[in-house]
């Protein structure tokens, strides 16, 4: 678990996806949008409801922004942080999305 707090709207956090790592997504206080993209289909999800969580599976392009004051994020995470699991290349991870072929949104 650990949790994302003191942004503002010119923030942006994210742009990245992980391999092995898997979400929940909650807004303890405040909100956010954010934008999650299988390589093939994108949607954008506005949270501000500490009541619903969102799930976010793993190798799902995500990029959060448009935070209000005050937001606090709790996330739960299957795994430990491990940095060797990101992709922070769009192209990079599109690729392999397109060569998997497995649309997830």
């Amino acid at each position: 678990m650990f949790y994302i707090f003191e942004m503002n709207k010119e923030v942006q956090r994210g742009e990245h996806a992980n391999i092995n790592s898997e979400f929940f997504m909650i807004a303890l206080n405040g909100s956010f949008k954010i934008t999650i993209d299988d390589g093939v289909d994108s949607k954008t999800i506005n949270i501000d409801n500490p009541a619903t969580a969102l799930y976010i599976d793993k190798m799902i392009w995500k990029k959060m922004y448009d935070f209000s004051q005050h937001t606090i994020i709790m996330i739960l995470s299957n795994r430990y942080y491990d940095s060797n699991e990101y992709i922070h290349c769009y192209d990079t991870y599109k690729n392999m999305m397109i060569s998997t072929n497995k649309n997830k949104i």
